[in-house]
């Protein structure tokens, strides 16, 4: 189906493209709507105050953990779980496993006896919903009765999650699916003394996504990604299957700038680069802006760029969007319904896009930092919550072969609560342990820590001080309308 948003576009004030743009999907909902808002910001020349850009950061953050937990749950996990098979695991011995892998408080034998008991009468009516058409009973199913029971319970909890995590959306951008943005800032206002305008985010609607953003990590630590290590142990000769772009070209774009208007590789938290050939020490720069980089072709999409020039690549800003629907010559059906495409010719609605006039793959594989992927993978800023069950296998490829042990260390979940801000009690409390427990698996693989030779005034220096950082740090009120003087006399001098 063609939807033709670019000629609908046509004609149209730039700063309205936003609300026309995400609506080409509701599983990204909002991530066109971000990009629209920043090219024209970018044309124009506006400047973004530093409340929108952490406000633009928290809405487009909710929607990656929101988009990783649909798609692994509710997209593609009954592709490698078993629905049916469920009704044949003991509850006793999926409260174990579920308990053996986190403290999630859902997981007695009672709570799956419960879920099981409404799981078969489910089936039994006939009326299996979203759970029709699946490969129950198939061989290639590898998942234990066990493991089956303890995944259709999370794949059911994590539809109602849904529900909670996008009232991020609703509170910043008024509703999800497709929240509103604005050129130039937010649609919303923040009045913490919750007096003046009707409708301005108060610190009610500050403490209510503060106790999302904690179930969310919840969720994503103690379900999410326990259940993804859980179901690749049970598929991992699926890692020698396909492969393709993933382990050869890989593309990522960047996102979350720490400081607003400044888009530069070094202020993203995810970084962005591109790798060619499987050259995994060599990261090359991304310019969005350079007209033979970024190409769309559409030697096999339903459109024309006339004048015969059908194969060649355009930039999407010299890129037109004429509809012309051609049927090659060895396609089946009418233009209306459509068996079988010809291959050979146009046969799509979607351009081919291009970096370099090479395919790339983008998503989270692509997101990682340093110069290289190191045999000792480190996470960095990222997180292995941003990962679902295709990247997991896809790591596996990377590193030439399987991951034996997987040792989480480090202070997350503290360091979520305060950002931008000093170390809380429960990270500094959880500093020294995360650097013995990262000694101990070291010393396991025969690596030794030493101390490094470094002048103790470089560390002890005044300005490094905790307690004057502390004593001089304005109060949370000041700092939100006012921000921190010390800050902005740095920017000033």
């Amino acid at each position: 189906m063609w939807r033709g948003l670019e000629v609908i576009l046509k004609g149209r004030d730039p700063r309205d493209a936003w609300a026309f743009v995400e609506r080409i999907c509701g599983v990204c909902t909002g991530t066109h709507a971000l990009t629209s808002i920043r090219a024209v910001e970018n044309a124009l020349g506006i400047a973004i105050p530093d409340n929108a850009n952490c406000i633009r950061n928290m809405m487009q953050a909710t929607l990656h953990v929101h988009d990783h937990l649909v798609h692994f749950y509710h997209l593609h996990a009954l592709d490698w779980v078993d629905v049916v098979a469920a009704l044949k695991a003991d509850p006793h011995q999926t409260s174990a496993i579920a308990q053996s892998l986190s403290a999630w408080p859902l997981s007695s034998p009672g709570y799956f006896r419960d879920l099981q008991n409404r799981l078969k009468r489910f089936i039994e009516s006939g009326q299996l919903g979203p759970f029709r058409n699946g490969y129950w009973g198939h061989p290639a199913m590898k998942l234990p009765p066990e493991a089956n029971l303890l995944a259709v319970a999370h794949y059911l909890e994590a539809l109602d999650f849904q529900k909670e995590i996008v009232k991020i959306h609703t509170v910043f951008g008024g509703k999800n699916p497709h929240p509103n943005w604005l050129v130039g800032g937010v649609p919303c206002a923040i009045n913490l003394d919750e007096t003046g305008a009707v409708g301005a985010v108060n610190m009610e609607r500050l403490n209510l996504v503060s106790s999302i953003i904690q179930k969310a990590r919840q969720f994503c630590e103690q379900v999410y990604l326990p259940d993804v290590l859980l179901i690749a142990s049970y598929y991992k000769d699926w890692a020698k299957i396909g492969g393709g772009l993933s382990s050869m070209n890989l593309l990522a774009y960047g996102e979350f700038p720490d400081n607003p208007n400044d888009y530069s590789a070094s202020n993203l938290l995810l970084p962005r680069g591109a790798i060619i050939n499987g050259r995994f020490d060599e990261i090359h720069p991304v310019d969005l802006t350079a007209p033979d980089e970024i190409q769309e072709f559409v030697t096999h999409s339903w459109y024309t760029y006339g004048n015969g020039n059908n194969d060649k690549g355009l930039h999407p800003w010299d890129g037109l969007t004429e509809p012309q629907l051609v049927m090659g010559e060895h396609y089946k059906g009418t233009k209306t319904f459509i068996e079988q495409v010809d291959e050979s010719a146009k046969y799509s609605w979607i351009k081919s896009p291009r970096w370099k006039g090479h395919a790339m793959e983008v998503g989270p594989l692509a997101m990682f930092r340093d110069e290289q992927v190191p045999a000792y993978l480190t996470a960095k800023k990222l997180s292995l919550h941003q990962t679902s069950f295709s990247e997991v296998l896809a790591l596996l490829q990377l590193t030439g072969g399987q991951l034996s042990e997987i040792v989480l260390i480090g202070v997350q979940p503290e360091c979520l609560d305060d950002y931008g801000g000093s170390l809380t009690p429960q990270v500094k409390a959880q500093l020294m342990p995360a650097v013995y427990l990262a000694q101990e698996v070291l010393a396991q693989w025969g690596i030794t820590a030493s101390s490094a030779a470094l002048p103790t005034e470089r560390l002890n220096h005044y300005s490094l001080c905790m307690e004057r950082y502390e004593d001089e740090r304005p109060d949370a009120q000041s700092a939100c309308r006012v921000g921190d003087i010390r800050v902005l006399q740095r920017e000033k001098s």
